[in-house]
């Protein structure tokens, strides 16, 4: 899915929007701010790569139980019989 090649980038990015906005609300000094927000973005991009690891493994189990469902037989349907009565 193209949605979750861009999971781990969006994740970091709203995390690191977060962490810039309250180091500037805390009036951090520069380099410290900048080294706080590397490690931010490097650990959050980190979590989003197993995020997506994780829903990629859920898919292809799904996929597997699905095309297993698909391989079995078939059940066909009897037409219902008319009562006698009719």
């Amino acid at each position: 899915m193209n949605r979750r090649k861009l999971l781990p980038v969006l994740i970091m990015l709203l995390a690191g929007a977060m962490a810039a906005i309250l180091l500037a609300i805390g009036r951090y000094e520069i380099t410290s701010m900048l080294w706080i927000l590397f490690v931010v973005l490097v650990v959050f991009y980190i979590l989003g790569c197993i995020l997506k690891w994780s829903l990629d493994h859920i898919d292809k189990q799904n996929e597997k139980k699905d095309s297993s469902l698909d391989e079995g037989e078939v059940i066909e349907k009897q037409p219902e019989e008319k009562e006698a009565n009719e």
